[in-house]
């Protein structure tokens, strides 16, 4: 269950923003726009509105993929934990903090492919800054370590929610996971998300169509 929950974080997430990065894309189409901004909606509202159309369907697909395992895993093994749905919890909150993002850029750049390539980058990029320490040791200079802290610091924790995922699902507190602070890891990201979904907001209240 753990190295399978492990699979799903990585899978899940990606095909969870595949499916939605086109939310605020298409909703900025002329024509479309249009006609959502004819209406007694304010653009906020209609925003997050996408935003929990794209929560929902995330939801659907991750509860389908956890659920068809576990019960594979049932059937197969006639055993049954509970914990494994935890997976489904975590990857969710994941794909939460980064849709906010793949909706900031989309409403800068109104582009699905530049939505979906500049969040995977964070992603990878977050994960390479798991080893942000020592990569800071390995700056010659202190501007530039200064600046791999902060990037680790501003965006979501990836590897670590990742390492979260299976350590809660595997029900232990051994090695990497029992290193991981939880309420940094999944605060900061929060932050994270909650600071995207704030400014893409912002932006698409003030932009002009």
């Amino acid at each position: 269950e753990s190295g399978f929950s492990g699979f799903l974080f990585l899978i899940g997430t990606f095909l969870a923003l595949f499916a939605t990065a086109h939310l605020v894309p298409r909703l900025q189409e002329k024509g479309t726009i249009d006609l959502y901004l004819s209406r007694p909606v304010g653009r906020v509202p209609l925003l997050l509105s996408r935003y929990v159309a794209g929560l929902l369907l995330a939801s659907a697909n991750i509860l389908y993929l956890i659920g068809s395992l576990w019960l594979i895993i049932v059937w197969k093994t006639n055993l049954a934990h509970g914990r494994f749905f935890l997976a489904g919890v975590s990857i969710l909150f994941t794909f939460a903090t980064l849709l906010a993002f793949a909706f900031l850029v989309g409403v800068v750049t109104s582009s699905t492919g530049v939505s979906l390539m500049a969040t995977y980058a964070i992603f990878f990029l977050s994960a390479i800054l798991a080893a942000h320490e020592k990569i800071s040791a390995a700056m010659s200079k202190e501007w530039a370590a200064k600046l791999v802290e902060g990037l680790y610091w501003i965006f979501p924790k990836t590897a670590q929610l990742g390492t979260a995922t299976v350590g809660l699902v595997g029900g232990h507190a051994a090695g990497r996971f029992a290193q991981l602070n939880l309420f940094a890891v999944y605060g900061s990201s929060a932050l994270f998300g909650l600071a995207a979904l704030t400014l893409a907001s912002w932006l698409f209240s003030r932009k002009d169509f």
